[in-house]
């Protein structure tokens, strides 16, 4: 979902939706809504997969807000400034590395 002036009545792709680039593949499920309060606040989760390149798919779940402008008569609803609350991926296994002062965490599938 992303703030936009819609500029043709182009067909909707429907759910699921794919994105690929440089060989890393990303499927994002129909978003779930958790709350719409005011019809302003719009809280939301959804399902996606991703397959980095030459690796195993990561299965998972992001959990987004935003600010949402509604237009009754066009029936479009448009959502502002979309931010990433939080994320769960239970079969990524999460390592730190803080050799020689990186404090890099790396992230790789079990």
């Amino acid at each position: 979902m992303h703030a936009a002036t819609p500029t043709s009545t182009a067909a909707d792709p429907g759910w699921p939706r794919e994105h690929n680039r440089d060989g890393t593949r990303l499927i994002i499920c129909q978003p779930q809504v958790d709350a719409w309060t005011n019809f302003e606040d719009l809280s939301w989760r959804m399902a996606v997969a991703l397959t980095p390149k030459g690796s195993k798919e990561i299965i998972g779940v992001v959990v987004m807000k935003g600010k949402n402008l509604v237009d009754n008569e066009a029936k479009i609803v448009l959502t502002m400034n979309p931010e990433v609350v939080s994320t769960n991926f239970p079969g990524l296994a999460i390592w730190k590395n803080f050799s020689g002062g990186s404090g890099r965490i790396f992230m790789e599938p079990r």
